[in-house]
């Protein structure tokens, strides 16, 4: 049992660290200084209690990445961390979420209007519905379904600051929230 839970745990160290290389915002796109950013994990298999914050210090063109997973739980809870994230896709206990399917709003949200609808790669349609502040970033909100129609995929794509993963990401499986991702701390240098 602890062989395994130590596997699982090494696997997502790697696929977490893996996973940075395909994160929203490029590394070029921060500013000079210290970028703070922590999200809140929540969702169906996955312990209590838990926060990802990733701090991005930048000095000239050198930067220092840090990545931290903290979970409050009983040691059977812990046997598998967080949501596995990147600009491609999301993944938790239960969950896959396709977001290569966005590539292109997410890279110019900036075109993104409130209440128009945006044809996506294999018949989706991304309707964007609010733009509002997640922790202190203006975000634009949007949404669209899964093929299949179990799944509603909600999202939160940032307008103007640099955000290492979306601030903010929700499933919604057959209308109940499956799991969510939410930016809870944004501190700018």
């Amino acid at each position: 049992m602890r062989t395994r839970r130590a596997v699982r745990l090494v696997l997502i160290s790697v696929l977490v660290v893996s996973s940075l290389v395909w994160a929203q915002a490029e590394l070029e796109e921060f500013p000079p200084g210290t970028t703070q950013m922590a999200w809140r994990l929540a969702g169906e298999g996955v312990p209590p209690d838990q926060t990802l914050r990733i701090t991005i210090a930048r000095e000239g063109d050198e930067f220092t990445v840090e990545l931290v997973v903290a979970a409050r739980g009983k040691a059977d809870e812990l046997g598998l961390l967080g949501f596995l994230g990147s600009a491609l896709g999301i993944q938790a206990p239960g969950t896959q979420v396709d977001l290569s399917v966005l590539s292109t709003v997410l890279r110019r949200p900036e075109l993104l209007q409130v209440g128009e609808e945006y044809l996506l790669p294999g018949g989706r349609v991304f309707l964007v519905r609010e733009q509002l502040e997640v922790a202190g970033v203006l975000t634009v909100i949007g949404e669209y379904r899964e093929p299949g129609g179990r799944e509603i995929v909600e999202i939160g794509i940032p307008l103007a600051d640099p955000v290492y993963f979306l601030p903010l990401l929700r499933v919604h499986r057959d209308g109940q929230l499956h799991m969510e991702m939410e930016l809870v701390e944004y501190v700018r240098p």
